[in-house]
């Protein structure tokens, strides 16, 4: 499957620079002497919360986010970071119910290309506590293994880099929203949940969707979604659907059917 729209050079800089001027000041500076490399761990606990709304800001690196079995955290991290005044920065406050987390990269001056340079968190998000997740990354890779996490409602905004997003463990109702700027973007969806993903705002680069069908709107539905959800569906409407929106100015996408 393939989709070739038009997109203007000037629109497509300025979705791979809206994020990465969001997310963190890089300037290409020299590195301060005095800052090494460290290596850092931080954990949030719970505090009596029934829910977690985390907010991500990175500017540039390394992103992985996975889940753990813990049930008394709402974030767990491991960070490697040099030079060392790029270390990330908590904040935390409950409010009711909800857990709020926001994990920030101070916007100081680096070279995130120069040797020696490295940038790279792993977070851990608790299993069967739901948790709402809004990720704003500069530029880098982003591997995110939504596997065992309870999420209610994702939001991702990348300016460059490749994205990997794995949700074949989601089996509630669920909307993704994801801006991405240049660099392939991967999402692995369950099969035997309705899926429906939208790139109709999209730029340059192919679209491969094996399993999926293009409906007259210009969306594409899986066949758990046809089953369900088609004017000849013969089962239950009332079945979970995975809403996948997606905004991407260049490069490809690939979406995986997974068991």
């Amino acid at each position: 499957m393939k989709r070739s729209l038009v997109l203007s050079l000037a629109v497509v800089l300025a979705l791979a620079g809206m994020t990465a001027g969001s997310a963190g000041c890089i300037r290409r500076v020299p590195r301060p002497i005095e800052d090494r490399a460290t290596e850092s761990s931080q954990t949030v606990t719970l505090d009596g919360a029934r829910e977690v709304e985390l907010t991500v800001e990175m500017g540039a690196g390394q992103l992985s986010v996975k889940s753990t079995d813990s049930t008394a955290t709402a974030v767990a991290g491991d960070f490697e970071s040099s030079p060392g005044n790029i270390k990330p920065a908590f904040s935390a406050a409950t409010q009711g119910t909800t857990r709020h987390v926001r994990i920030d990269q101070p916007k100081v001056d680096f070279d995130f290309g120069s040797s020696g340079i490295k940038n790279r968190w792993t977070l851990s998000l608790p299993k069967g506590v739901p948790t709402m997740l809004a990720l704003m990354l500069g530029a880098g890779q982003g591997d995110l293994d939504m596997r065992g996490v309870d999420l209610t409602a994702l939001t991702v905004e990348q300016g460059a880099g490749n994205l990997k997003l794995d949700l074949s463990g989601q089996r509630r109702e669920l909307t993704v929203m994801a801006t991405l700027g240049a660099g392939e973007a991967t999402f692995r969806v369950p099969r035997d949940v309705a899926v429906v993903f939208d790139d109709r705002n999209s730029g340059l680069g192919d679209l491969k969707a094996d399993g999926f069908i293009q409906r007259p709107d210009g969306t594409w539905v899986n066949d758990a979604w046809a089953s369900a959800y088609s004017e000849y569906a013969t089962g239950p409407r009332t079945a979970p659907v995975i809403r996948l929106n997606v905004t991407h100015g260049l490069g490809d996408v690939r979406i995986l059917t997974a068991d």
